[in-house]
């Protein structure tokens, strides 16, 4: 929402100095009509272009965070890299439910199962993609049976089981999911 408020005032910002400077040097009308245009298609080319790289370099840091996961090579750096990139995209819940995911796996890793259910408890559940809430299952049913609280993961496995049997065509393409192992405990 700021930045949408940013982005009005800075038009209106822009549109006010663009009529000064038409009254100033006395602009025709249809000229002063091109500039806005030209001025107009220059800042959206920029815009995209800045949008473009600024989502490489994040890709990039979740990328290198999610490797550092898997072979084990988290240091203190890279989870305060990770901090300043979640205190920057705020505004981008989709973004951070991965970050969040992510920093859930790489707790579980370390056995801290608190921790990582902390992470997973800040996951905006409905904004995640049908895989990411495979993985979000998944790992909060483990992480919860892994402290002990086989009530309340049974009761999170019960209660997204229709969910789950629905989408259980991409559990075989996600590596290391397997629902089965829940069922025949909870049945």
């Amino acid at each position: 929402m700021k930045r949408y408020l940013k982005m009005i005032g800075l038009g209106v910002g822009l549109g006010i100095g663009f009529l000064i400077i038409q009254y100033v040097f006395k602009i025709e009308d249809s000229k002063m009509m091109n500039y806005y245009i030209v001025f107009g298609v220059i800042i959206i080319a920029i815009a995209t272009v800045y949008s473009v790289i600024q989502m490489k370099k994040d890709m990039k840091l979740l990328q290198k965070f999610s490797d550092g996961i898997s072979n084990r090579a988290v240091d203190g750096n890279l989870l305060s890299e990770v901090e300043e990139f979640e205190n920057k995209k705020k505004s981008q819940p989709k973004v951070l439910n991965l970050v969040y995911i992510n920093r859930s796996v790489y707790y579980g890793s370390l056995k801290k199962y608190d921790k990582a259910l902390e992470e997973l408890d800040k996951v905006e559940y409905k904004l995640l993609s049908r895989q990411n809430k495979l993985i979000y299952l998944n790992n909060k049913i483990e992480y919860l049976m892994e402290i002990e609280e086989d009530d309340l993961a049974k009761e999170v496995y019960k209660k997204n089981k229709s969910y789950i049997e629905q989408n259980i065509h991409l559990i075989s393409s996600i590596s290391g999911i397997n629902f089965g192992k829940f069922e025949k405990m909870f049945e």
